[in-house]
C-alpha cells in the first residue's frame, strides 16, 4: 500500500527541453557573471535566523508540497519579494489538475468528488486525477476522509537527413542483411510532436504513422523534441511500425502505457524523465507502471538523465558549524552553507514561454514515510531577499521530498542568480543522506571561492531509468563515438541504496547524441533523448529478424554486444558500453547469434570472419568489427571497401560455413590479421606501423650483418687457395 503514496506533492523536474539537452553548455547558464562578483554574502546568516518563523504554508498533512505553496498562492495572491511570477500549471480558467490518493477506491466517492466542481479524468484503483478550482482543494480534502492525499500531478518534460548512429551502431548491416524492423510496433512517448507534416512531406517520417493525443492540445504542437525521436527510430529501423503518443504529465503517462498494453506494442522509446516519484533505488510508483510495461512483453528503453553536470547534488546532511540547523553542502566549510543556482528565461517551440524554469527537489533517506523533518529556502543573490520556500510537514505520513517551482520573466539574455539553503528543525538528526535535482534552466554555478559548482555527478539518474525493468541509455557525442568520453551532462549510477535497496548500476548501455536531424534543422540533437531513440531503433532491427525474442532476450543481446569502454565490464558511466548491434549468424537458429554461419548475415557485417570462428561474439570476430568500426568507416576508402565487402562475401561466408576443413583453414589464415588488429586497437595504428618498421629495419640490419660476415669468411677452395681476406 505504501507504494501509491510515493509521490505525494511532486513536481516534476524539466529533464530536457529540445533546444537545453546540453543546457549548461548551450546556454552558458552561470558564464554571464564572473566569479568575484557572485561574492560571499554574510547577511545570509542573518536570514537564516528568519527561516524559524516560516510555518508551514498549509499544515494540513494530507495535502503535499508543491500543492500547498500552489493554493496559497492562486487563492490569497501571494508574492513572496523577489522575481518568481507564480509557478504556472494547466488550469481551466481557476481550476487546476490534481491526484487523489484514496483508501477504498475512486467509485464509491467519485460523486462527493464532483459535489466540488469538480471533474474526474481518470482513475486507476485508489488513485484519480481530477480537475478542480483551486479554493475547493481543501475543503475537498478535509470533508472527505477517504481522501488520504492530494498533490499535483508529476509533469513530464522533454530530456536533442539520416541520423549518423545508423552507421556507427551497425544497423546498417541489418538494413544491408534484409532486416530493418517490419512487424515491429514501436511507441514513441513524448511531450510534443511539432512539424510531424513536414517530416513526413520531407520523407523523413512516414505517412503510415499512429498518433494519440492524450493531452487534448494538439498533437503537433509545443515541442520539436518528439518529432526527432521519432527520426531517429524510423532512420534506425525504416519499416517499424510507429506510434506516436503525446502526454504532458502523470494524468496522461498511465493512459499511455495502457494504450502500449492494449496494442501489443514491442518496444517503447521515452526519452522523458522526472524525479521523486520513488526513493531513486528502481521503486515507486512510476517505475510499477514501467515494471507492468515489461511483465506485458514490452521492452521500455528511456533516457537515463541529463543531470550529471551541474544540475544534481547528493551528500549527507552536515551541520558541523553553528548548530544552527543549516546543512554545510562541503563539510567542513561553514561557507557553504548555501549554494548558488542560476537560471534563464525560456519558451516552448511555439513561443509560449515556459513556467517552471527553476525547479528544485529534494529528497532524503527515509522512505517511504518520512519521520525527518528537512526544508529548503531560495534567496535572490544580490538583494537577499528570501524568493521561495518550501517547509511542508513531515511527521511520519508523508514522503521524504521538498519542491520549489518558480517560472522567470524576461528576454533570452536575462539570467537570475539564487542562493539555496536547506535547513531542519530543531531536534531533527544530521547525517541523513538527501540529494537535490535541479530542473527547467537551473544549474549549479561556480560561486564566491568555489571555481567550480558544488554538484555531484554520480546517482544522477533520472526515472524511470532507475527501474530495473528498463533499458537505461547514456549518451557519447558521435564525433567521440570510437574513443569516449561520455556527454559531460549524461547521468550516471548506481541508483540509491537507501532503506533495504542496494545500489544498482545504471545506465545499462550507452548510444550516440549531437546527430543531425531534418526536424531540427542545423541544430544537432543533444542529450540522452537523442541516443535512447537509437537503442530503441536497435531493438526493432533485433526483432524484426526474431520476432518471438522476449525483453529480457532483446537486452541481453543489446548488452552483450555492446562495446566496452571506461572501466572494464559494466560501470556507472558507460553502462555496457557503445551500442553495437551484429547481424546474429544465423537467421533461423533463435539463439541470438549462437548458430554455425551462413543465412546472409553474421558478426555486424564481418560475414567471413563470423563464418569461420562461429560467432559474432569471439573475440576475434569483435577485434576486426572494432577496426571497421573504428578505422574504415570513418574514411571514403575503407566505406567504399566495406560496401564492395558487404555485396560480395555473404555468399563465401555461406560456403564457408557448410564447410567444416574450410572453415578451419580460413580461421588459421586470419589470425595474423587478427593479431594485427589486437595490437592496433590496443596501441594505435602509428604506434604498430612504427613499431612494424622497426622491427624491419631491424631485421634487414642484422640480415645485412650476417651476409656481410658471410661474405668476410674465409672458405678453403684447395691447397695454397683462399678466398677473400
Amino acid at each position: 500500500m505504501g507504494r501509491k503514496y510515493l509521490l505525494i506533492g511532486l513536481l516534476s523536474l524539466l529533464l530536457l527541453n529540445p533546444h537545453i539537452s546540453s543546457l549548461a553548455n548551450e546556454k552558458n547558464i552561470g558564464q554571464n557573471k564572473p566569479l568575484e562578483s557572485l561574492k560571499y554574502k554574510p547577511d545570509f546568516f542573518s536570514q537564516k535566523q528568519k527561516l524559524k518563523s516560516l510555518e508551514p504554508t498549509i499544515k494540513d498533512r494530507k495535502i503535499g508540497p508543491g500543492l500547498n505553496r500552489y493554493i496559497s498562492r492562486t487563492t490569497t495572491r501571494e508574492a513572496l519579494p523577489g522575481i518568481f511570477a507564480t509557478a504556472g500549471r494547466e488550469d481551466n480558467g481557476d481550476k487546476v489538475r490534481i491526484i487523489l490518493h484514496t483508501s477504498g477506491g475512486i467509485d464509491p466517492i467519485s460523486e462527493r468528488i464532483k459535489s466540488y466542481s469538480a471533474r474526474i479524468l481518470n482513475k486507476r484503483g485508489n488513485m484519480a486525477a481530477i480537475e478542480i478550482p483551486a479554493d475547493r482543494i481543501r475543503d475537498m480534502v478535509t470533508d472527505i476522509q477517504d481522501i488520504k492525499h492530494a498533490r499535483l500531478p508529476l509533469q513530464f518534460f522533454n530530456q536533442g537527413d539520416i541520423s549518423q548512429g545508423v552507421e556507427i551502431t551497425g544497423a546498417i548491416d541489418f538494413h544491408n542483411a534484409g532486416f530493418t524492423g517490419a512487424g515491429v510496433k514501436v511507441a514513441v512517448i513524448d511531450s510534443g510532436f511539432k512539424d510531424l507534416r513536414e517530416a513526413q512531406v520531407s520523407g523523413d517520417l512516414p505517412y503510415n504513422i499512429t498518433t494519440v493525443d492524450f493531452t487534448d492540445t494538439g498533437i503537433a504542437t509545443e515541442y520539436l523534441h518528439g518529432t526527432a525521436c521519432a527520426e531517429i527510430v524510423h532512420d534506425m529501423a525504416p519499416q517499424a511500425e510507429l506510434h506516436l503518443l503525446k502526454v504532458s504529465d502523470e494524468s496522461h503517462i498511465y493512459d499511455a502505457l495502457d494504450y502500449c498494453i492494449d496494442e501489443d506494442i514491442d518496444i517503447i522509446s521515452l526519452s522523458l524523465s522526472t524525479f521523486g516519484s520513488g526513493p531513486g533505488d528502481g521503486t515507486g510508483y512510476l517505475d510499477t507502471l514501467v515494471d507492468q510495461a515489461r511483465a506485458n512483453g514490452i521492452l521500455v528503453v528511456a533516457s537515463a538523465g541529463n543531470y550529471a553536470s551541474g544540475r544534481h547534488w547528493e551528500g549527507v546532511f552536515t551541520d558541523l558549524y553553528d548548530d544552527d540547523n543549516v546543512h554545510e553542502f562541503i563539510s567542513g566549510d561553514p561557507e557553504s552553507f548555501y549554494n548558488a543556482i542560476a537560471a534563464v528565461p525560456d519558451w516552448d517551440d511555439d513561443g509560449n514561454p515556459e513556467t517552471n524554469e527553476v525547479t528544485i527537489l529534494m529528497r532524503w533517506d527515509d522512505w517511504p514515510f518520512a519521520d525527518i523533518d528537512y526544508d529548503m529556502y531560495l534567496f535572490d543573490y544580490d538583494t537577499g531577499e528570501l524568493v521561495d520556500y518550501s517547509n511542508a510537514l513531515q511527521d511520519g505520513s508523508q514522503p521524504p521530498f521538498e519542491i520549489i517551482v518558480g517560472d522567470v520573466e524576461g528576454s533570452e539574455d536575462d539570467e537570475y542568480y539564487y542562493a539555496l539553503i536547506v535547513a531542519k528543525k530543531d531536534g531533527e538528526p544530521v547525517g541523513k543522506e538527501l540529494e537535490l535535482y535541479l530542473g527547467g534552466t537551473s544549474a549549479f554555478v561556480p560561486f564566491y571561492k568555489y571555481s567550480t559548482a558544488i554538484a555531484t555527478s554520480s546517482s544522477s539518474i533520472g526515472e524511470p531509468a532507475d527501474a530495473e525493468s528498463v533499458l537505461a541509455v547514456g549518451a557519447i557525442n558521435y564525433m567521440n563515438w570510437y574513443t569516449g568520453p561520455q556527454e559531460g551532462f549524461s547521468s550516471q549510477g548506481p541508483t540509491n541504496a537507501w532503506g533495504v535497496s542496494s545500489a544498482r548500476i545504471k545506465p545499462d548501455i550507452s548510444g550516440p547524441d549531437s546527430v543531425t536531424t531534418s526536424t531540427y534543422g542545423e541544430s544537432s540533437f543533444f542529450g540522452t533523448s537523442a541516443s535512447a531513440p537509437h537503442v530503441a531503433g536497435a531493438a526493432a532491427l533485433i526483432l524484426s529478424m526474431y520476432p518471438d525474442w522476449s525483453p529480457d532476450q532483446l537486452q541481453s543481446y543489446i548488452e552483450s554486444n555492446a562495446i566496452d569502454m571506461g572501466e572494464t565490464g559494466k560501470d556507472n558511466i558507460y553502462g555496457r558500453g557503445r551500442l553495437n548491434v551484429p547481424v546474429p549468424v544465423s537467421t533461423d537458429s533463435g539463439e541470438g547469434g549462437n548458430g554455425r554461419g551462413g543465412g546472409g548475415g553474421g558478426g555486424g557485417g564481418c560475414f567471413i570472419a563470423t563464418a569461420a570462428f562461429g560467432s559474432p561474439l569471439e573475440p576475434q570476430v569483435k577485434a576486426l568489427r572494432d577496426i571497421r568500426d573504428r578505422f574504415l568507416l570513418t574514411n571514403p576508402l575503407g566505406k567504399a571497401f566495406i560496401t564492395f565487402y558487404y555485396r560480395y562475401s555473404p555468399p563465401v561466408a555461406e560456403f564457408i560455413a557448410d564447410h567444416e576443413r574450410v572453415r578451419t583453414v580460413v580461421r588459421w589464415g586470419l589470425l595474423p590479421l587478427v593479431w594485427a588488429s589486437l595490437l592496433i586497437l590496443r596501441f594505435g595504428p602509428l604506434e604498430v606501423i612504427t613499431v612494424f618498421i622497426s622491427l624491419g629495419v631491424l631485421i634487414a640490419i642484422i640480415l645485412l650483418l650476417v651476409l656481410k660476415k658471410s661474405r668476410c669468411k674465409t672458405v678453403p677452395l684447395g691447397p695454397g687457395h683462399v678466398l677473400g681476406g
